[in-house]
Order: C-alpha cells, then sequence, then structure tokens
C-alpha cells in the first residue's frame, strides 16, 4: 500500500467514525465503508489504522460482549473532532482533504 492511500483510509476513517460521534461503530462497519469508496483494505490493515489513530489518540477501540459474541467498536474521540474541524494543528500522517 502506498502511503498516500494509507494516509486518505485514516482521514477516511475519522470521518467515518465522526458521523456516529459521539457513540461507536463496529469495526467492520468501518471496513464496509472503506471497500465502498473503493478501497480494499485487509482486516490486518485496517487495524493497523486504528491503532494508528488510537495511538495518537484520535479514535478509541474496544471490545464489547463475550468472547463468544465479541464486537470490536472504534469510537472518535474530542481529540479527533478538533482534528477534523481544524481546532488542533494537522498531522501529517493523515489526509483529511476527501469528503463525503
Amino acid at each position: 500500500m502506498l502511503n498516500d492511500d494509507a494516509k486518505e483510509m485514516r482521514g477516511w476513517v475519522l470521518r467515518i467514525t465522526e458521523r456516529a460521534y459521539p457513540d461507536p461503530l463496529s469495526v467492520d462497519l468501518v471496513r464496509q465503508h472503506l471497500q465502498e469508496l473503493n478501497y480494499a483494505p485487509s482486516e490486518r490493515e485496517v487495524k493497523a489504522h486504528l491503532a494508528y489513530l488510537s495511538e495518537k489518540q484520535l479514535v478509541v477501540t474496544e471490545t464489547i460482549g463475550s468472547s463468544s459474541i465479541a464486537r470490536n467498536t472504534v469510537r472518535l474521540t474530542a481529540k479527533g473532532k478538533d482534528l477534523l474541524e481544524g481546532n488542533i494543528p494537522p498531522d501529517a500522517g493523515i489526509n483529511l482533504g476527501a469528503r463525503f
């Protein structure tokens, strides 16, 4: 995957989660939205993007439910919302140029 694609996908993940803010979305739904945007991320790629965004404190990931019926979710944080709204400086690893 090209570096620009990774930056764009991270931006899309933030925009997708912004639509549900402050509620969480399932990680599967985020991946589905990325596929609809003509990306084909593997589960590993999505996991890597979420880890990056989580380490930057822009999203929070959580597993809800028991091990037999677990659901992985992602939720935009206030800091992530601030980034999207331009209230904090841009991040070089995230391309926010694309919009729905």
